[in-house]
């Protein structure tokens, strides 16, 4: 059962009409997860070590996190304006507040080579796996999150609040591409500041067990990139901003 029919079901519980649920339904964004435990396509792969170019630096002080392998995306599973082909690559700095985070787009048939980690750098290198795609959607909490403008206030915005905070996100995927950035427990906000001039491009789910105590050692960590709409249509994936939140 996807998101919009746990939405549909649970808001119909709590009362809402179905003029309300299909009214917020409007907002639903289709996002890519990408999970060691779904049985789709493999799509990416979550730690090891980065396969870059020549001439291309593993970014320093970063650890490497994942790389998304953009032909092997499933159709319909974002709504971004990504190259159809090449790879993403993800890096960040291992504290619970990093302050430098980068998003490297290798374009298909460049050759690359399996990178180790610098003699004077220190960078953690976590257990590889493969991360298989997904898709799903994702829903706002509120309406200050979308682009989309449903016009005046008509419904119960308080109630449909309370019904996406309680559907939650699933705790089993390490990455999402596109779709509304969740949120932990720090009250640090929601990375997007302006939904008309900026998009989620990816969120970065670690946990505890994938690495250890960096990123703070909270039991979840979220980074968050965010591009602006004219950067993604030009591929300027270096000028990708980054925002964390963590469980705490």
């Amino acid at each position: 059962m996807d998101l919009r029919q746990r939405f549909r079901e649970t808001a119909s519980e709590k009362g809402l009409p179905d003029a309300a649920i299909e009214w917020w339904l409007r907002l639903a964004r289709p996002r890519l997860e990408l999970s060691r435990a779904a049985d789709g396509p493999v799509a990416g792969r979550f730690g090891g070590r980065p396969a870059l170019p020549e001439g291309v630096e593993w970014p320093r002080g970063t650890a490497f996190l994942a790389t998304v392998d953009l032909a092997a995306i499933p159709p319909g599973s974002h709504d971004l304006d990504l190259p159809g082909d090449g790879h993403l690559l993800f890096f960040a700095e291992p504290e619970i507040v990093p302050e430098d985070c980068r998003v490297v787009h290798v374009p298909a048939g460049v050759p690359v080579a399996e990178r180790d980690v610098p003699e004077d750098m220190y960078a953690p290198v976590y257990d590889p796996f493969p991360l298989h795609g997904r898709a799903a959607w994702s829903l706002p909490v509120e309406r200050s999150e979308a682009a989309v403008d449903l016009g005046e206030r008509v419904h119960d915005e308080e109630l449909i609040a309370d019904v996406v905070v309680e559907l939650g996100f699933d705790d089993d995927f390490q990455l999402a591409i596109g779709g509304y950035a969740d949120e932990s427990t720090s009250g640090v906000g929601n990375p997007v500041d302006s939904p008309d001039k900026e998009t989620l491009l990816a969120q970065l789910y670690l946990t505890d067990d994938l690495v250890g105590q960096d990123f703070g050692g909270s039991p979840l960590c979220l980074v968050s990139f965010v591009m602006s709409y004219p950067d993604l249509a030009a591929g300027r994936f270096d000028q990708a901003r980054f925002f964390s939140d963590f469980n705490g």
